[in-house]
């Protein structure tokens, strides 16, 4: 996959853990062009502290409209409109100059962040709804 985003701190740097457990599984197809889908949980020790890293991430999303990878790339950070779920969501796209984009969608559902993303020179809103769709209903197992 090529290199685009600091994907734990977005653009900023020391994002503090506070987590107690996180998994997460990877698919991919295309070579270097994608798409590629991850999805991931992680569990922190209270609601309180998931919500406190969901706010985190989110003003790392909201606060860095565009910066210099570490491959010296430009990466631009737009909000994505999608539908709210769990108990708060946000999605957002990260880009590059050559048009690599990631789209992102993070959901809080207690204490548990969902992170669904998908990435590639194309992304899919639909599939991405249905992969966070398809997340979420594993909570409920």
């Amino acid at each position: 996959m090529p290199s685009l985003i600091p994907i734990r701190g977005i653009c900023k740097e020391g994002l503090p853990s506070r987590s107690i457990g996180n998994v997460s599984v990877d698919f991919e197809s295309g070579g270097l062009f994608g798409p590629f889908i991850s999805e991931s949980f992680t569990a922190y020790p209270s609601t309180d502290d998931g919500s406190l890293s969901f706010v985190e991430y989110k003003s790392a999303a909201n606060d860095c409209p565009q910066w210099i990878a570490e491959d010296g790339k430009e990466i631009t950070i737009s909000p994505l409109s999608f539908p709210a779920y769990g108990d708060e969501s946000f999605a957002f796209r990260m880009a590059n100059e050559e048009g690599f984009t990631f789209d992102a969608v993070k959901v809080l559902v207690g204490e548990v962040l969902v992170s669904v993303t998908q990435s590639g020179l194309s992304t899919d809103p639909e599939l991405q709804q249905t992969l966070v769709e398809e997340a979420l209903s594993k909570l409920d197992r």
